[in-house]
């Protein structure tokens, strides 16, 4: 399937999820994002911490639109370059951002939560085999929205 025609699927199940009825925009830069990864081995799946260091994600969505982008920086170890990658964006009706977008072979949700300032992040792909490899992710974030002139 074409990645197009994976983010039309995507964002059409967003809309049916519903959003507030007031339009606004949000922003957010996320720190300190750790968790786990799994990989199937073949014989058994293998977790591990996943952390990056000494960098930050931010993210800006538009609820009117459901565009956003995130500019993703790698860990130093890494090499610690920043990505900068087009997503799918849904405010939902409890009030966090839901951010979609496709990297490479993997899909990634970004979801951040305002009231809390927390980033829960989850990636799915495969390995070089074409077996499961994953991430679930959380950081901590600060948040800026704005809505109709307001910024809080």
């Amino acid at each position: 399937m074409r990645i197009s025609a994976t983010l039309t699927i995507i964002g059409t199940f967003l809309a049916l999820v519903g959003a507030p009825a007031s339009a606004s925009t949000m922003s957010a830069v996320c720190k300190d994002v750790q968790g786990l990864r799994v990989d199937d081995t073949g014989e058994k799946l293998e977790l591990d911490q996943d952390r990056l260091v000494d960098v930050s994600w931010a993210y800006t969505g538009d609820e009117k639109t459901n565009q956003g982008a995130l500019i993703l920086q790698s860990s130093k170890m890494a090499g610690g370059q920043p990505s900068v990658e087009k997503a799918l964006v849904q405010r939902m009706a409890s009030g966090h951002w839901s951010f979609v977008s496709i990297l490479g072979d993997a899909v990634w949700v970004h979801s951040i939560y305002p009231a809390t300032g927390r980033l829960l992040v989850t990636q799915s792909t495969s390995g070089a085999t074409g077996a499961l490899s994953g991430k679930m992710m959380a950081g901590k974030c600060k948040v800026t929205m704005r809505q109709a002139g307001l910024v809080t």
